[in-house]
């Protein structure tokens, strides 16, 4: 994940996406092209991306991409983004509801506005949903590029996994839900008026629009 600190402020665009990706030829010309489309200066450009054999294939003749358009909450009560739908025959970015750590372009200023939560260890579950959050209340949109231009390797062989520790993954989901104002497992919480979201200070604090603090 980009670190807001290693942007230069005169960077223009950024792009974060995961390890083990390719690109069609032009890739960077393509996003640059849809990203003006939505003639918008704070569009993120974001999904999940397509499969690695999906790459230069026009899926079932209709330019399928996948478009983020569901949540769901786990059984720890933690919402996440829920595989990716399909949206058909696109001529421009569509708008999504939705950010994925997988495939994010947009202007720089969306990085230093909104930076990565530096407190969410062991978290894989629900980061995404909270950085979407963050990133819509502070006045950023989401959309789906119209066309397949970088593909994940989904089938590689893992070579082995980061070690678990349970108590830091808890305290992450509590800050998480804590951040969404809502009790774990309370589906209901999502449905009440939206309210002014904390952002944190370089030490991982949490502070309101006032300056006060408001703890980890």
């Amino acid at each position: 994940a980009i670190q807001s600190n290693l942007v230069p402020e005169d960077t223009e665009f950024c792009m974060q996406v995961d390890a083990h990706m390719d690109f069609v030829v032009g890739w960077d010309l393509a996003l640059f092209r849809f990203w003006g489309q939505t003639r918008n200066e704070y569009a993120v450009l974001t999904t999940y991306v397509a499969g690695f054999e999906q790459l230069d294939i026009n899926i079932n003749g209709l330019y399928e991409v996948p478009h983020l358009c569901h949540v769901i909450f786990t059984k720890d009560g933690n919402v996440r983004n829920e595989q990716a739908k399909a949206a058909r025959s696109l001529v421009e970015p569509k708008l999504s509801p939705l950010w994925a750590a997988g495939l994010s372009f947009s202007r720089c200023h969306a990085e230093h506005a909104v930076h990565n939560d530096p407190k969410l260890p062991h978290v894989f579950d629900g980061e995404e949903f909270t950085r979407a959050v963050r990133l819509w209340t502070s006045g950023y949109d989401f959309y789906t590029p119209p066309r397949t231009v970088v593909v994940h390797h989904y089938h590689r062989k893992r070579l082995g996994d980061w070690p678990k520790v349970r108590p830091e993954r808890l305290a992450s989901e509590k800050r998480m839900q804590r951040l969404l104002q809502m009790n774990p497992g309370d589906s209901e919480a999502l449905r009440t008026p939206a309210a002014q979201l904390a952002e944190f200070d370089e030490e991982g604090e949490y502070y309101s629009s006032d300056g006060n603090s408001k703890g980890q």
